[in-house]
């Protein structure tokens, strides 16, 4: 009988050195994990100045676009009324916006 625990106990030995061989024949991820603090240090580095680059990339291209706002005609009059706190000022935006309101996002439905 304990020729039959000894053989189960083998068994078990054989099956977690055969997974554990199995993980090491797995294919590794193609990026390395850091072996020292200095390759740490230099991954979060490079990760920044990428993320970095990404997002200059990005307000870049959202700063290229021309919103219907500023390239409308409606904003190109308004840019010429008297400042918004003159009675002057808003006569001339309610003028140019009377047959846009809504339409426009210069003059948005009130």
């Amino acid at each position: 009988m304990l020729t039959g625990a000894k053989d189960k106990e083998d068994d078990n030995l054989l099956g977690t050195l055969l997974g554990i061989i199995k993980e090491d024949e797995k294919p590794r991820p193609a990026t390395q994990q850091p072996r020292t603090m200095d390759d740490l240090i230099a991954k979060i580095e490079a990760d920044q100045q990428q993320r970095t680059r990404d997002e200059r990339t990005a307000f870049d291209q959202v700063a290229s676009k021309k919103s219907a706002s500023t390239e409308s005609s409606v904003q190109a009059q308004l840019r010429f009324c008297p400042g918004a706190n003159t009675l002057q000022g808003l006569e001339c935006r309610r003028r140019i916006c009377a047959s846009v309101t809504g339409k426009d996002p210069a003059c948005p439905a009130m």
